[in-house]
């Protein structure tokens, strides 16, 4: 075989060497047209024209809308990687906005972040429906306080302080042991007032019992599983159950019942039981009314009637 001569190899050194700046040079080329474009749009995503300054919170109550606005602000400050400005209207950090939103306050239940003009963004806010109103203490029907008392959502969550109600409003529950936590006006705002399971068997012993015409007036919640209810007693049995006292009236029914058995059965049992007396009161044209019912002993039931 014959040895590539001298000239053939200086050629094909000579053909690399090209190929090589030219692809120093398109390389070069592109850094220089991507740094070029990367400083034009930077310096375009910084201009006023296009800067969000304005934030406006629609759907919140005015005690929140303030803290809500500034975290929305909060999120325009500063640049991406030093670069691009995040109050840009077209690059602003709409998922991180919408985020901090929901966490600026634990009532908020939804967040649509929108822009109305190239300066202005609209949060449009839903708050949570207040499943019940808890207290941080013991029941006193004497008077009408919300001292201590706050919203909670369907989880028990504290949403936040609650005003004083008259009647059947919202679903009550006393729990002295939040008053261990408790040093100011809304500092459970965010804490669970108990376990969602547990706070949710509540829920559904109290509108059970309520749903079966008993004048529930809350429910105490203490330790160990162990509660008492409130409930109004009938006012005239011949009216029927339907026909309760009001919740500042001191004619109320203990109603004892805890969480070592079955809270259904418990419930089962206490309806069955007033729906009974209430009944045969009606039929003998008698008043009715209970000092205590004792349900936390299976299907005995334990009971004192008033004035006994």
């Amino acid at each position: 075989m014959r040895p590539r001569s001298r000239l053939t190899n200086h050629q094909s050194r000579k053909f690399h060497d090209r190929q090589k700046t030219r692809l120093v040079f398109v390389a070069a080329l592109i850094v220089i047209s991507a740094g070029t474009w990367i400083f034009s749009l930077s310096r375009l995503s910084w201009l006023s024209v296009f800067t969000v300054d304005t934030v406006v919170v629609k759907g919140a109550d005015p005690d929140i809308a303030p803290v809500l606005q500034a975290r929305a602000l909060s999120m325009l400050s500063g640049s991406y990687l030093g670069i691009f400005s995040r109050a840009n209207s077209f690059m602003y950090p709409r998922a991180a906005m919408t985020a901090a939103v929901l966490a600026a306050s634990p009532r908020v239940s939804s967040v649509k972040v929108s822009p109305s003009s190239l300066h202005a963004l609209d949060i449009d806010v839903t708050e949570k429906a207040p499943a019940s109103i808890v207290c941080a203490g013991l029941p006193d029907f004497s008077r009408d306080d919300a001292d201590g008392c706050y919203f909670t959502d369907q989880a028990g969550l504290i949403l936040g302080p609650a005003p004083s109600f008259t009647g059947h409003v919202y679903n009550r529950y006393y729990m002295p042991a939040l008053a261990d936590n408790a040093t100011g006006t809304a500092e459970l705002s965010g804490q669970l007032a108990t376990s969602t399971p547990e706070f949710n068997a509540l829920q559904d012993f109290y509108n059970g019992a309520a749903g079966a015409g008993i004048g529930v007036a809350a429910i105490l919640s203490k330790d160990g599983g162990e509660y008492e209810l409130y409930a109004d007693n009938p006012a005239r049995a011949g009216l029927g159950a339907s026909a309760t006292a009001t919740t500042s009236d001191p004619d109320l029914a203990v109603i004892y019942f805890n969480d070592a058995g079955s809270l259904p059965v418990e419930l089962a049992d206490l309806v069955s039981f007033w729906k009974n007396r209430v009944s045969a009161a009606a039929a003998a044209h008698t008043n009715v009314g209970f000092d205590y019912i004792d349900l936390r002993y299976g299907s005995n039931i334990y009971y004192r009637a008033e004035g006994q």
